[in-house]
This record gives structure tokens, C-alpha cells and sequence, in this order.
């Protein structure tokens, strides 16, 4: 007697629930909707994200389906499952494209943490499990895929079907989740003015070229009293790149304006033709040779006593390029062509050593072919720091992989070493000046309509006179293939998106006063106050480079 074929329907449902809480530190400037973010950090509540599988919702409208948990047999719901086993834990399991660790008993402890490569399928059961990545994780964005197989499904995996199987045919059930890796950039900090009258004795050591800020001398910007003896720098704010208070005091801020000085309270303000030098850090894929940091200078004047801020043109008188350049717009015509090479060993910037080694060690080449590079640093409209001027600082962080009971498993599958993992934390160093011979004009008056009808002689009253010219920093990385990635500021996704900029992160000033008590309202990216009407060859002294 013939017997009829039977097909044995096992519903399971594929629901992932990942919850992450890193929006507050996303800077990238091109954020992917609807995506979970992970932000490479060596603190990885920056990058974590838990997960688990649901197998909870609406099935289908057959009899006895409808909506219930499907991990559980009607039968014996204690001890009978709906999904297939492996070594003891159902098959609820994530397939994700990127490197992760898993925190083991969800404790935070690192060293007991399990590495996981990346495509290789993980097997979750019901539990909420929490994950992290690891600083080389390519930034990006990223599809993980998640699949929750029936009982009897396990030689059927290509029978599918998105979130529940309503097909009989189909055995497992299967959904995805859009995650996206961004890096990091911040720790903006001045450490050196060249007007050497006024800054020497506050920045170097005694009789040396070196930084007291570099050479582990006590940190004198928590302090009330000014000791020549202690090292001195300026930063953002008062807060470091995780939002979290420093003790710096408020003095030693941006912008610089008079009072900033931590002896004199009538310095501060800068000559124009001094330079400033300056660096921050990155983490994350700007370790190639085609990253780069951009930055656009921005100009305002305001009047002394913190009224009337405009933006304004600068134009300047200039010898370059071998002949004499008058009435030069910045960012415009010749001065496009007026290029400021930087130079790697230059002792005035004086990169630490070490970090010049250990960058060497990571390129496999010496440290004196690292101090011997050169490349354009910048015009007075834009500065480009390119690798000449990038060093790689995670040293820590390499210690602390390397440490790690897995490292074996990491340098197998990523041909990582101790030394090359510190590539993925760099910082970057730079220098700006204004030129010396400056004149400002508010934006968009037509000063060469003006030259062509009735010459230039600087005494007409267009030009803006007194007060000072505020510099005006934006921020920016590129990812090697030229394209922009982060921002220091991400005003737009700041205010629209809860991401971060790094400015409020670190609690950049909104007003300050001056030594003669005038306020002024600081707008993000304001970072130096430059005279309108003094230069450095005013003061015959002072180096310029």
C-alpha cells in the first residue's frame, strides 16, 4: 500500500536585537542611516555592541503558530526545541565581517576575552552576548548576517527565508544588521609659539631646544602659580576626548587671547609672522601613505573689546617664489603658489624621539631617514599634514594586545607583530603662522576693483584697523584613497545626529575675557587671536620657522 510523502513543518523565527550606545562619539562626516556604530578606541565601551537573537514574534496564521516564543516545543517546552543544537547551545548564530572579541561572562575583563575572526559563524543560544573590536578593524560600513536553524534543518542550510520560515520548504530563518567602524580624532593641543621673547622660558627647557610639555616635567596648566619649572600647553577645553573633566584650568584654552599667558596677563595675543606649532591624534586606517589631515583656516576680526566680529579677507606683502608679492589674497591667485615646507627633524617642532623610533621600527627604516623627510605643510589658506608628519603612538595598546592570551591567534591570522599593531593610534604635528605684513578687509569687498580704479596706498578706510584677527580651524581627515572622512568639529551631525564633536566633547569655551576684562564670544574652531596692526618684526627677534 503506497504511503503518502510527509513534510515536517519546524517554524523558527530570526529576530536580532543589538543595542550599542556610541553615537556620542562618531565623527565621521558621512554617516551610514540606520546603521550600529563602532568607534575604534583602546576603550572599548566606544566599539562594544551586545546581541542577541529573538525568537519571539508572528509567525504565519496556521493553527497553533501565530505569535509565541519558537525556541520552545508545545510539547515539552523545558527540555524540546524548535532550533538545532551545536555542542549543547541552539543555533541562534551571527556570521560578522570584521574581527571581534568576545567579552567572556559579559565581566569587561579583557583578559579573559576570546578572539574571533572575522566570517566565521558564532553560535549565540539565547543569551546576550557582548562584543568589541579591535583597533585594526578597517573603518567602513558592514552587513553581519544572523540565521536561527530549525531541528531538522542542519543539511538544509541553503533553505532560507528572511526573519521567519512561512515556506515549508525552507528550514532556516535568517536576517542582517548594518554596522559602521569609524575611527577617532582629537587631543588638538598648542605647545609652542615662536615669539621666543615672550614664550621661550614658558614652552622649552632651560638652554635646550627641547619641550618641557614632551619631557615629563609637571604639568603646570592645573596649577595656580606660574613655575618656570613646569610644563605648559593648550588645549580645546577642559575635558579630554572622552568628555571627562582634566583640571586644566580654563586659561590654557583656545583661543590664545591676552591673559592666556600663564605669567603675564597682558600676553597672549600674537604678532602676526610668529608661528604656532601644534598636534593631535587619530585612530584607526590613517596609518597609509595616502592620509592625510586637512585643516582650512577660517578669518574674523573683532574689535578690542569683543564687538563687532566679521568675517573677513586677508590679504598680505610677501617676497616668495624670488620676487616681491604685493596686495596677495589668501586662498586666492599667487598665494596658492606660496608654499611653507615642513620638515620632519626640524628642531624647532622637535617630534620626541621616540615616538620618531617606534615609527621607524613600524616602516622598517631608521630614525634618522624619518627625521630627514620634507614635504608642504601649508599656505596661509590651508594646511595639509601628510605622513612626513605623522607618528605612530600606540605602544600601549600594542603592549597590551600582545599580552592578551590570544596574540598567538592574531599574529597568525593577521601577520600583526607588537610593534606593527601601534600603527593604528598616530598623531600628527603641524605649524601655521599668519603672514607678517597683513591687511584685512571685510569678505567680499572687491579690493582689486579698487587697485584697478584708484590704486592702493593701505590708507583707506576699508581696511580694518585694531583689534584682532581671529584664526579659525576647521578640521579634517582623509582616508587614503582621498577621500574626507572625519571631522573635528561635525557641526551638522552634532546638531542633527547626536554625534560628536570633538570640540563640545572636550568642552571648548563658548566666552572668555580678556586681561582687561572684555568678553568674547568663542565660536568652535576659534584657536588663535592675532593682532591686526602688529607684526613680529616689530620686536627685531623671534624665529619664524
Amino acid at each position: 500500500m503506497p504511503v503518502n510523502d510527509v513534510t515536517i513543518h519546524t517554524p523558527v523565527i530570526c529576530d536580532p536585537i543589538v543595542s550599542s550606545d556610541n553615537d556620542k562619539y562618531v565623527q565621521v562626516l558621512y554617516p551610514t542611516e540606520g546603521a550600529h556604530h563602532l568607534v575604534l578606541d583602546p576603550d572599548t565601551s566606544l566599539n562594544d555592541f551586545t546581541i542577541r537573537i529573538s525568537n519571539t514574534l508572528h509567525h504565519s496564521n496556521r493553527l497553533g503558530y501565530y505569535e509565541r516564543d519558537f525556541s520552545k516545543s508545545f510539547i515539552d517546552p523545558n527540555n524540546i526545541s524548535y532550533i538545532a543544537k551545536k555542542d549543547g547551545v541552539l543555533r541562534n548564530e551571527m556570521k560578522l565581517p570584521f574581527d571581534v572579541y568576545l567579552d567572556t561572562n559579559n565581566d569587561k575583563d579583557t583578559a579573559n576575552d576570546e578572539y574571533i575572526k572575522a566570517g566565521n559563524w558564532i553560535t549565540l543560544g539565547t543569551k546576550t552576548h557582548r562584543f568589541y573590536v579591535p583597533l585594526w578593524v578597517q573603518e567602513g560600513t558592514y552587513t553581519a548576517e544572523f540565521r536561527t536553524i530549525a531541528v531538522n534543518g542542519e543539511s538544509r542550510l541553503d533553505n532560507k527565508e528572511t526573519t521567519r520560515n512561512t515556506s515549508i520548504y525552507n528550514y532556516v530563518a535568517t536576517s542582517t544588521k548594518t554596522f559602521q567602524v569609524s575611527g577617532r580624532m582629537y587631543g588638538l593641543t598648542l605647545y609652542d609659539i615662536s615669539d621666543e621673547g615672550n614664550w621661550n622660558e614658558v614652552f622649552r627647557v632651560d638652554g635646550s631646544s627641547q619641550f618641557k610639555y614632551f619631557e615629563g616635567y609637571q604639568d603646570g596648566t592645573k596649577q595656580l602659580k606660574y613655575n618656570k619649572d613646569y610644563a605648559y600647553y593648550y588645549k580645546v577645553g577642559t575635558k579630554d576626548q572622552y568628555g571627562n573633566n582634566t583640571g586644566i584650568r580654563d586659561r590654557f584654552t583656545f583661543p590664545m587671547m591676552n591673559g592666556s599667558h600663564p605669567q603675564w596677563k597682558n600676553i597672549g595675543v600674537t604678532k602676526t609672522g610668529y608661528a604656532i606649532r601644534f598636534r593631535l591624534d587619530t585612530i584607526g586606517e590613517m596609518y597609509a601613505s595616502g592620509n592625510r589631515i586637512v585643516i582650512k583656516p577660517t578669518f574674523y576680526h573683532v574689535d578690542a573689546d569683543g564687538k563687532n566680529r566679521q568675517l573677513v579677507d586677508i590679504y598680505y606683502d610677501e617676497e616668495f617664489n624670488g620676487k616681491n608679492n604685493v596686495i596677495v589674497k589668501v586662498g586666492e591667485g599667487s598665494d596658492l603658489a606660496n608654499y611653507h615646507d615642513g620638515y620632519t627633524g626640524n628642531i624647532y617642532s622637535k617630534i620626541p624621539d621616540a615616538e620618531i623610533q617606534n615609527t621607524a621600527k613600524v616602516m622598517g627604516t631608521t630614525a634618522s631617514k624619518i627625521k630627514g623627510q620634507h614635504a608642504y605643510m601649508y599656505r596661509y589658506g590651508d594646511v595639509r599634514l601628510e605622513r612626513e608628519f605623522r607618528t605612530f603612538i600606540g605602544t600601549d595598546y600594542a603592549a597590551s594586545i600582545a599580552n592578551h592570551h590570544s596574540f598567538d591567534e592574531v599574529k597568525t591570522h593577521r601577520k600583526e607583530t607588537e610593534t606593527s599593531l601601534s600603527k593604528y593610534m598616530q598623531r600628527w604635528y603641524g605649524t601655521y603662522k599668519l603672514p607678517s605684513n597683513i591687511h584685512a578687509v571685510p569678505t567680499g569687498y572687491d579690493v582689486y576693483d579698487h587697485l584697478k580704479k584708484h590704486g592702493i596706498n593701505y590708507q583707506e578706510d576699508f581696511w580694518l584697523k585694531d583689534g584682532y584677527i581671529i584664526v579659525n580651524f576647521t578640521i579634517e581627515s582623509y582616508d587614503m584613497n582621498g577621500n574626507r572622512n572625519l571631522s573635528y568639529s561635525n557641526g551638522y551631525n552634532y546638531l542633527y545626529n547626536n554625534h560628536c564633536s570633538m570640540w563640545v566633547t572636550e568642552g571648548g569655551a563658548v566666552e572668555k575675557t580678556d586681561n582687561t576684562g572684555a568678553k568674547f564670544g568663542v565660536y568652535v574652531g576659534d584657536i588663535m587671536y592675532y593682532y591686526t596692526s602688529k607684526k613680529h618684526s616689530d620686536d627685531y627677534i623671534g624665529r619664524l620657522y
